[in-house]
């Protein structure tokens, strides 16, 4: 990551933190984990992480649950516990 790079995702994890501070946000929580995680992922990594059937899994759920599960998708991936 070039120094260019490095700055806006400080940028952004900067706002995630406002957004958690301000606002006690669980959403904003899930997302900062999310992003940090996701942030070198390909279309091809998160093709493998959702599988074949994920938006039919996840179409039902809230969006809380959607960010919570797909998390936990990444984290196996990654092969985070």
């Amino acid at each position: 990551m070039n120094e260019l790079e490095k700055s806006k995702f400080d940028n952004v994890l900067k706002i995630f933190d406002k957004d958690i501070k301000e606002n006690n946000s669980y959403l904003a929580k899930i997302d900062k984990q999310l992003f940090k995680l996701s942030i070198n992922l390909s279309v091809h990594d998160w093709k493998l992480i959702r599988g074949k059937n994920y938006f039919e899994y996840t179409r039902k759920m809230g969006i809380i649950d959607k960010r919570v599960y797909l998390l936990e998708l990444v984290k196996n991936y990654l092969g985070i516990k």
